[in-house]
């Protein structure tokens, strides 16, 4: 969420239907060492199996062994790039172990491991065609779909919550927050600008005169019927005040003047002023 200038930040989002689409899971518990996580199994009582995609980013989820074969041959490894696109993609992208790096892949890593879980590794290579026709510019927000889509088990990555995607799945509790602090420069050679009364009307700026316009008619109608209502006015052919009680029937009275003078309304049985023989 949002609170002032700090926003959290996601480290994945888990779908619906966490940590498996097809067939219900199982939890257990793990053998000592697993740091308290529970252990998933399928139906069939062997350890699950789950599709992670992961968001390939410099220090926070890399892989080295990928980056390092890619070096290997010549070329540069290129974050959020090369794993990503199915044209410069190789198989240690696709290998879930090698995504041990970076303060959220090294901490997901052991997580995977302490859960016992099998996870098929895929990247931004693998968004299927229905995240692609998404109406997004955000590969983050694609991956969120995939999840929707039953596509992808869980999504590895610093992600901003935002409205979209809290409506597409389950998010995890932010872990940290970024804190923005906006400086700017001040001139010394800049001069005051001279006082002038012309400057009272800017607190009429931030809106068009249009606005104002309607905002002052507004004020005068509510004015208007509330000095009508409110006001010294007695109609002797109503009686409603004897019948309903004083305060009542001085509201109706008023009513229904403001109706006669102000709002004149076609002679009906429903638009008459009440009297002791209706």
């Amino acid at each position: 969420g949002a609170s002032g200038s700090i926003r959290g930040l996601l480290t994945l989002i888990v779908g619906l239907s966490t940590l498996g689409v097809a067939s219900p899971l199982k939890t257990y518990n793990c053998p000592p060492g697993s740091n308290g996580w529970p252990c998933v199994r399928g139906a069939d009582g062997k350890p699950a199996t789950i599709r992670v995609m992961f968001m390939d980013k410099t220090f926070v989820t890399s892989n080295k062994n990928a980056s390092a074969r890619f070096a290997a041959t010549g070329r540069t490894y290129v974050a959020g790039s090369t794993c990503d696109n199915v044209e410069t993609a190789i198989p240690e992208c696709f290998v879930a172990s090698n995504w041990n790096s970076g303060w959220i892949g090294a901490f997901m890593s052991q997580v995977f491991q302490d859960m016992g879980v099998n996870v098929i590794a895929l990247t931004k290579a693998n968004f299927s065609d229905e995240a692609l026709a998404a109406q997004t510019s955000s590969s983050y927000t694609r991956c969120a779909w995939e999840v929707r889509y039953g596509n992808v088990d869980l999504c590895v990555g610093d992600f901003w919550e935002t409205p979209e995607r809290r409506n597409l799945t389950s998010l995890t509790t932010p872990i940290d927050s970024d804190t923005f602090t906006l400086y700017t420069y001040r001139n010394p050679q800049a001069s005051k600008p001279p006082f002038s009364p012309s400057q009272f009307m800017n607190i009429f700026f931030p809106f068009d005169n249009s606005v104002w316009l309607l905002c002052a008619v507004t004020i005068v109608v509510c004015a208007l019927s509330y000095w009508v209502i409110e006001g010294p006015f007695e109609s002797p052919e109503n009686d409603a005040a004897e019948r309903v009680g004083a305060n009542e029937g001085k509201w109706q009275a008023r009513l229904m003047l403001f109706q006669q003078v102000v709002l004149p309304l076609p002679t009906s049985a429903a638009a008459r002023p009440l009297s002791s023989e209706s």
